[in-house]
């Protein structure tokens, strides 16, 4: 009678062990899967990108960059100079300043407009397919978040006129990846896409060969699986939010970027 219960322990021990890898092997297919729906799929890009500028720092500095883009391509003061009528030119200095601040104001509000809004999410979404293009198909130029139609848009509340034309190209654009890091890009993507299904069928796999050696108490073994599952989400919630600011810091040099 003793034999039975000496045979379980051995087994037991092992049933835990098994449920323990599996729990970190979810984790870590968890992130996977996450990591692949950002960078893969266009709809959760655009979305959380979109998100992200309802955050107010993220606003503030892309305010800042549509304001600058603007006042450094376009010649600002020599246009109010030139409404002007000549003993009035030297205040063309003061007014454009004035004008540069009342933009810096107008573009924080613009942000949190629906058209701006759109327009924001139309640029991610172009940003995105032209990533995806140059992974699948290869290229020679860089990804870029082009802000060019918000820019325009900044001008045409601060009265400037025809600011499209005065741009050059590449003037609004927000270098995501360069050409040079693609090759990396790939080889991550890569291994994200088989990490997402391979993980995620050993972490299934693991579970299941815990409760099916679990025989005589799988009620219980079942029970811990399901609290395995919890423990892996609350840790999946605790490491996402400790880590987003550490690898936005970790990717963004100065707070400009």
């Amino acid at each position: 009678m003793n034999d039975a219960p000496k045979a379980a322990r051995p087994r037991r021990g092992v049933v835990f062990a098994l449920i323990a890898v599996a729990s970190i092997v979810a984790f870590l297919a968890v992130f996977a899967v996450w990591a692949k729906r950002q960078l893969l799929e266009s709809e959760t890009w655009t979305n959380t990108s979109t998100e992200l500028l309802e955050d107010e720092d993220i606003q503030t500095a892309v305010a800042t960059f549509t304001v600058d883009t603007l006042f450094t391509n376009v010649p600002v003061q020599e246009q109010v100079q030139a409404a002007l009528p000549p003993r009035a030119a030297p205040a063309a200095g003061p007014i454009s300043a004035a004008i540069r601040q009342l933009a810096n104001t107008l573009a924080l509000r613009a942000l949190q407009s629906p058209k701006v809004q759109d327009l924001w999410e139309e640029a991610n979404q172009r940003a995105h397919s032209q990533l995806l293009n140059l992974v699948e198909k290869g290229g020679s130029e860089d990804v870029t978040l082009d802000l060019g139609d918000i820019v325009n848009q900044l001008g045409e509340q601060v009265g400037v006129s025809d600011a499209a034309s005065k741009l050059p190209p590449e003037a609004a654009q927000i270098e995501i990846f360069s050409n040079d890091d693609l090759a990396a890009v790939q080889d991550v993507i890569d291994l994200l896409e088989t990490l997402a299904w391979v993980l995620t069928a050993v972490a299934l796999l693991l579970f299941a060969l815990a409760v099916y050696l679990a025989v005589g108490w799988r009620r219980v073994a079942l029970r811990d699986v399901g609290w395995a599952f919890i423990g892996v989400g609350v840790a999946v919630l605790v490491v996402h939010s400790l880590a987003g600011s550490a690898l936005t810091n970790h990717l963004a040099d100065t707070a400009s970027v």
